[in-house]
């Protein structure tokens, strides 16, 4: 009987590590958010110049949706647009949050869910 309890705790330890790993992501490369952000302002006829990224972290727990793609959020000082269709010069704006999400029909493995700080 001994041997099934250790058997058990066992099958139990190894368990809850498991899923403890398999909840713990990392942010995605810096690379890939570049590509998603760009790509999202070239669909709308924008060439993106600049894009400072001071942080890119995981959507917190609260505002998740259950069952939803994973999102973080890319603190971005700042970004400067070129409107490709127009003859306007460079458009600069600051401290924007841009909100990404992990998507399987992207390119890029993830694409823009919203964005503040650009009207």
């Amino acid at each position: 009987m001994r041997m099934h309890s250790q058997h058990f705790a066992y099958v139990i330890a190894c368990l809850s590590m498991f899923l403890y790993l398999a909840g713990c992501t990392h942010e995605p490369a810096d690379h890939k958010v570049r590509d998603a952000i760009s790509a999202y302002f070239k669909a709308k006829d924008y060439q993106v110049v600049t894009l400072e990224i001071r942080k890119i972290e995981r959507e917190h727990l609260g505002a998740r949706q259950y069952m939803g793609p994973e999102r973080y959020i890319v603190q971005i000082p700042q970004i400067t647009l070129w409107p490709m269709k127009e003859e306007a010069g460079p458009e600069d704006y600051q401290d924007v949050a841009i909100t990404i999400r992990k998507t399987m029909s992207s390119l890029y493995g993830f694409s823009v869910d919203s964005i503040s700080g650009i009207p």
